[in-house]
């Protein structure tokens, strides 16, 4: 026990939270970081502010109350472990870059047939593996293409493997040191003076956790796996690669002509205005019976073509007389056909990286940068047709584009989107020839790192290294694979789990829980930490959670005088373990759409997962890790 904790037992500053109005300057600050603690939370649940900006306001808050000098304030910033998650990130992008993960995850599922006991396990397998050494979304984000491609095949229904690819993502991150909540309990050990975790200590108990969690969802949680009628209808079109039925678009697509005199005639589709003056897109032109689908902006319109246009025919009645066209006699058109050799019409997932959710489509110049029309959009399991360029987008939101197939190639390439394509049918992307480097680069941060010959920090610096001098990214490539939010959120959050520290506020905390939990012995006191971490997790970020708890855990350790290590590993497996909703964690948002979940669909089959691994870690922990 340090001497800061041997004051603390022998003369606890204001423990009773009734008292603390009559205390000295310490609980002065208790109380200001409290209410930071609390107006934080507030704002991670409304959402009002993104994760990052919530962080970034209480670093001001702390060094404006003082709470905090500004070295202090600012030292997550430059914390190895904010350091190492920024050097996972261009690791794994490397690995998606030169075709590594794709190739992986295309293997396994050849091997699974078309059965769907044998689908579900590879699904988790796979995942689960990836997330070994990738970031868990971008883990999910490679095998989800795949994943669709092999659903259709195999015709088993979606919903029956995107919620077993999410939770394998999430038991295979229990399973590995680099993943965040990980690096930062480790990192929390350094600076406490004990030795840190290594590979083996979360490998042997997350690979158990990673087995319970595959037998189950084999054995008993597929058959809770949801199967909803009216979404499954959908799906099975999408099987069948009718998407026009999925998102309703004959009902939105019209013919109409430009006849002699019209003012259209001789002008570019960008001039006509249609877009943005009326909401008409023109999807194709019809000239001498020959369809070109899909026209560039500079396309010159001549009298008499036929025009395919995506917009609501009813407000085509009244503003025709002003826009120069006609409308065809037979309205809709007998044989709609979006997409040829050329020009495709596929799914587009909104990432968990996407810069501009809460942003339209018309703000963030979708049309004009990518060259592609966004005919709906699929929200929670419903088309939206209408108003579509100028609704908010949300992280999920499945979007039906159509252009040419070498604009969706780059459009893939963008890391806000995941397309929903077989990489295969939208050419070869990225640097295949650089895949023995980006698995060299892989071996070296697990080789360095697992045998302790550099710290964790140095070793996945070596690792993102060998992925930009060999070419398998590019430098510019590597820093816009960083997702920076996440690493300012990190490091600002730190800030607070110092705060906390230092002001007396765990030790607050914890020995008010201890009033009720001490005379129960450790075991309640490990179960719960992972009840309250679990229930945290399922409404804050896994981050954010951890930051908040494992400060209080090395608390009651010490005032315990139990070993630290079998509490803050309960807390890791509890904030990591957002089976229960889908916004616990990024992933079960990602696949919400894909797979025509509805909310309570997580909590249904998550629930019996929970329960098998609090049994696990309670039985599990204490042996690994004795009190």
């Amino acid at each position: 026990m340090g001497l800061r904790e041997r004051k603390f037992a022998a003369n606890p500053p204001c423990l009773d939270a009734s008292k603390i109005l009559f205390c000295d300057i310490m609980n002065a600050q208790i109380l200001i970081v409290i209410a930071i603690l609390v107006a934080a939370v507030v704002l991670f649940i409304t959402g009002k502010y993104s994760p990052d900006i919530v962080a970034l306001l209480v670093v001001v808050a702390l060094l404006l109350s003082k709470v905090l000098n500004i070295a202090d304030a600012l030292a997550g910033f430059a914390n190895p472990a904010v350091i190492t998650i920024a050097a996972i990130f261009v690791v794994t992008a490397g690995l998606t870059n030169t075709g590594v993960a794709a190739w992986f995850g295309r293997y396994l599922f050849r091997a699974a047939g078309r059965s769907e006991t044998r689908l579900i396990a590879l699904t988790m397998g796979a995942s689960a593996m990836l997330s070994l050494v990738m970031n868990n979304i971008a883990s999910a984000s490679v095998l989800l293409p795949g994943l669709k491609s092999v659903a259709r095949r195999a015709q088993v229904s979606p919903s029956k493997l995107m919620i077993p690819l999410s939770f394998g993502t999430m038991l295979g991150g229990m399973a590995t040191l680099f993943t965040t909540v990980n690096l930062l309990a480790n990192d929390e050990l350094h600076k406490r003076g004990l030795i840190p975790f290594s590979l083996w200590d979360f490998f042997r108990i997350g690979s158990i956790l990673l087995i319970s969690g595959i037998l189950y969802m084999v054995i008993f949680g597929r058959k809770l796996l949801p199967s909803h009628p009216a979404k499954e209808r959908m799906r099975t079109n999408r099987f069948a690669g009718d998407l026009m039925k999925l998102y309703h678009l004959p009902d939105l697509v019209f013919e109409a002509h430009i006849p002699a005199g019209s003012p259209l005639d001789g002008k570019t589709v960008s001039e006509s205005r249609l877009g943005r003056d009326f909401n008409f897109n023109v999807i194709g032109i019809i000239r001498a019976r020959k369809l070109k689908l899909a026209p560039e902006a500079n396309d010159i319109l001549l009298s008499g073509d036929r025009l395919l246009i995506d917009g609501e025919q009813n407000l085509f009645e009244g503003v025709k007389g002003n826009i120069g066209l006609e409308i065809e006699s037979n309205g809709s058109p007998t044989d709609l056909s979006l997409s040829d050799r050329f020009v495709g019409v596929v799914e587009v997932l909104i990432s968990p990286h996407a810069g501009f959710v809460g942003r339209s489509l018309r703000e963030i110049h979708f049309r004009q940068k990518f060259g592609i029309f966004t005919l709906a959009i699929l929200r929670d399991g419903v088309p939206i047709l209408r108003g579509v360029p100028d609704l908010p987008l949300r992280f999920g939101d499945t979007l039906l584009v159509q252009g040419p197939r070498r604009r969706i190639k780059l459009l893939n390439e963008e890391r806000d989107f995941i397309v929903l394509e077989e990489p295969g049918n939208l050419g070869e992307i990225g640097r295949p020839d650089k895949a023995p480097w980006a698995l060299a680069g892989m071996g070296l941060m697990l080789l360095l790192a697992g045998f302790g010959i550099l710290p964790i920090a140095a070793a996945s610096l070596t690792g993102a290294l060998v992925m930009i001098l060999s070419g398998a990214l590019k430098i510019d490539e590597g820093y816009q694979a960083i997702e920076w939010k996440a690493v300012v959120m990190i490091g600002g959050m730190l800030s607070l789990g110092t705060a906390m520290g230092k002001s007396g506020t765990a030790d607050l905390l914890s020995h008010n829980l201890l009033h009720w939990l001490e005379p129960m012995g450790p075991i309640v006191v490990l179960a719960s930490l992972f009840l309250v971490s679990l229930l945290l997790a399922q409404i804050l970020s896994a981050v954010a959670t951890a930051v908040l708890i494992i400060p209080i855990a090395f608390s009651i350790a010490t005032q315990l005088h139990l070993s630290a290590y079998p509490l803050v590993m309960t807390v890791v497996l509890g904030v990591s373990s957002g089976f229960l909703t889908p916004v616990s964690h990024p992933v079960n948002v990602l696949v919400m759409g894909p797979g025509g979940y509805r909310f309570s669909d997580f909590g249904r089959v998550g629930l019996f997962l929970v329960l098998i691994i609090f049994a696990l870690i309670i039985v599990l922990v204490p042996r690994f890790w004795p009190f």
